[in-house]
Order: C-alpha cells, then structure tokens, then sequence
C-alpha cells in the first residue's frame, strides 16, 4: 500500500515536454485523439501543466486522465524521452504558481486541485499584469534609443580601403 508522498507522484504527473503530449484513446501511440476530425488540441497537457491519473498502466508507462479518461503516454518508446514526471501536490502547486501566466497550466492546476480557483485567478491576473508592465518597458526602451540617435543625428560610415573617385561615392 502506497501512503502520502509516494501515493501523490502516481496520481498527479507534470508535462516536463517543451511540445506538450497528445491525448490517446488508448494506451497505444498511433491512436492520437488529434488524429480525430472534431478534435480541439488545445486541452492537451502543455509544457508545465498537471494531469491527474485515475489509472497508471501496469508497466508505467502510460497514465489515463482522471478528467477525461483519455491516455497519455509517460515516456516516448521511440528515444525514450520522459514526457511526463510524476510530482506530489506541493510540487505541482509551486509549478502552478510559477507559470500561472499560460491559461492551460492555470486550468489544469484548478482541475486537479492543486490551486483553488479564486487563488489561481488572483496569481493569473498578477502574472499578466506584470506581462503588459514588461511589454511597456520594452516598447518604451526601444522608444528612448530611437529618441537617442536621432538626437545624435546622421552617422558617418568610411570604408576603409576606398581611395579615389570611389571614396566620394561611398564615404
């Protein structure tokens, strides 16, 4: 019998690939549920997001989705890749919080109860908040060095070199 923190890192894993992982009907790689006409890819797990696990298959390497009952495989067979890392709820509520700003990881933190929604939606706001502050800055940065040359006026370039008739064309 598993108890506390071993019980939490087979119930809730943690997208650690930079694409994501795509849903399957089963527990095989070629039955892709984005393979399926109707089927809208943004649910899948993305980088830092959390999926709950209502089964984990005997070998371990697949997990079904306690929300949608779907499978996800928990390592690549072809390279091996670890495409998704068993966390405990600590884990995954500190991961949350850090990446609250992209909306599938908010979600999934709501959905498997790591955050509650009112925090999740108070950390979301704060996040992009801080993301429009830090785009402002940036445009006004670019603003102030334009502002700066054009103070300073037309720059002079002499290739070196160039002697002759050429160098009143070029310099």
């Amino acid at each position: 019998f598993l108890g506390g923190e071993a019980a939490e890192r087979k119930r809730l894993f943690l997208c650690v690939s930079e694409a994501g992982v795509a849903y399957r009907h089963s527990a095989k790689m070629d039955d892709r549920c984005d393979n399926d006409e109707d089927y809208d890819d943004t649910n899948d797990p993305h980088p830092n997001a959390v999926v709950e696990a209502s089964e984990v298959s005997a070998d371990g390497a697949w997990i079904k989705a306690a929300h949608n009952g779907k499978w996800l495989p928990v390592v690549k067979p072809t390279d091996k890749e670890v495409l998704l890392r068993g966390v405990t709820k600590a884990e995954a509520a500190e991961v949350a919080r850090k990446f609250i700003g992209e909306p599938s990881v908010k979600a999934a933190a709501v959905r498997v109860g790591v955050l509650s929604q009112d925090e999740a939606d108070r950390l979301y706001l704060e996040a992009q908040t801080t993301k429009v502050a830090a785009e402002a800055a940036k445009v006004a940065a670019k603003e102030a060095a334009w502002d700066a040359a054009t103070a300073r006026g037309p720059a002079t370039i002499t290739i070196a070199g160039v002697r002759g008739e050429c160098a009143k064309l070029v310099n």
